[in-house]
């Protein structure tokens, strides 16, 4: 856990129906956040380089529920 004003702010994400799907050098992992009137739903895209998975892009979606 960091320190506080350690850096930047930190949030716990606590994700929902996480599914990963890996093929080859490519990842997509997709998944959901719930919070009070509101669903996020992710997508993020991670390809495997010599030094690790890297991400190569974030999708963001966010819907009011009430």
């Amino acid at each position: 856990t960091p320190k506080p004003g350690s850096g930047p702010p930190y949030r716990r994400l606590n994700p929902k129906d996480l599914l990963v799907q890996v093929e080859g050098s490519v990842a997509i992992c997709t998944f959901h956040l719930e919070g009070p009137g509101s669903l996020a739903r992710r997508t993020i895209v991670l390809v495997r380089r010599a030094a690790g998975w890297r991400i190569l892009h974030i999708h963001a979606s966010n819907a009011v529920t009430s």
